[in-house]
């Protein structure tokens, strides 16, 4: 049972990272109109990648809690950041630079 006696700093970081592989197929498999299995295949994707990305950041706040020394923690905190950074940054990059090309 080498599994179970892992610390959580190592289940923050492999959720996390299994997280992001798992939405990044879901972006991946997911054709302009998903149909029929393809659709239902997406969906199943995309909400596992969000259940590992929350379990990353609740084992890592954990692993913060319980003073772990490894800093790997951190990554279960991070890797979520970034891809919620990510979503609201682009558009507010967008809007910009469209409001900067249309000025005279």
């Amino acid at each position: 049972m080498m599994i179970v006696n892992k610390t959580f700093s190592f289940w923050a970081f492999l959720t996390s990272v299994l997280g992001v592989v798992f939405f990044i197929l879901s972006h991946a498999a997911a054709p302009r109109v998903p149909q029929g299995f393809i659709a239902i295949l997406t969906a199943f994707l995309y909400i596992l990648a969000v259940i590992l990305l929350l379990v990353g950041l609740i084992s890592a706040v954990t692993a913060v809690i319980r003073k772990e020394p490894k800093k790997i923690k951190y990554a279960g905190v991070v890797i979520p950041f970034l891809i919620i950074l990510y979503y609201i940054l682009v558009p507010v990059i967008m809007a910009l630079l469209w409001g900067m090309s249309d000025s005279p």
